[in-house]
């Protein structure tokens, strides 16, 4: 271990000499004498860990200043499906951004899936002439939720005026001015209709008005 020298121009707590195949660290959790190289891993990460960053199935400690083996019988397969990575500080593989762990929230997931996967494993129900989105922008799979589904577009089909349903675009008639409320969409289907006593039944399309 590390020894205090037999003389020196400064004396404090770091003023210790470290072993030979060893170099002082300070910036070290806990501050020490590092080891120059350790097996199953390679000087590539933070300085907190005496910028050693661990091969996949281990991970460091701090304790022993070396590289542990996260399992006690054999690494675990990695998670099928979409992309993960190795996550040293959980000793486990994660699943990338835009990739959703399954089971939810597992310290190991055993499958990342896309959000139509995850939504289709979770038996979540969507609209006729829908799609489950793809989420790109989202934070790791805190975007996928069970009303992350949009109207198939490229086929023709619309968010229905009560976001219940996708109606063929064709099929839905526009109030002239829908912001007055004199009327609703009738349960069931993709049509507007005004309220008794007013005029007309059902209002002309927009694009009738211009």
């Amino acid at each position: 271990g590390a020894k205090w020298p037999n003389s020196s121009a400064q004396c404090d707590s770091k003023s210790y000499i470290c072993p030979d195949g060893t170099a002082k660290n300070l910036e070290a959790y806990p501050p020490g004498c590092c080891p120059g190289s350790v097996e199953h891993g390679t000087l590539s990460g933070p300085a907190s860990d005496c910028h050693f960053n661990c091969d996949e199935g281990y991970a460091w400690s701090k304790q022993t200043r070396s590289c542990e083996s996260c399992f006690s019988s054999g690494p675990l397969a990695p998670p099928s499906g979409g992309a993960s990575f190795w996550n040293q500080s959980r000793c486990a593989r994660q699943c990338s951004q835009g990739f959703v762990p399954y089971p939810d929230f597992p310290a190991r997931p055993t499958w990342c899936q896309t959000c139509p996967e995850h939504a289709i494993t979770k038996g979540w129900s969507k609209p006729a002439h829908s799609v489950w989105r793809e989420p790109f922008h989202y934070e790791s799979h805190l975007g996928c939720i069970d009303q992350f589904w949009a109207c198939d577009e490229q086929s023709g089909y619309q968010m229905h005026g009560d976001r219940s349903r996708c109606c063929f675009s064709q099929d839905v008639v526009v109030p002239i001015d829908s912001s007055t409320l004199w009327g609703s969409w009738l349960p069931g289907e993709c049509r507007w209709e005004c309220f008794a006593s007013r005029f007309p039944t059902v209002p002309r399309a927009l694009s009738e008005s211009q």
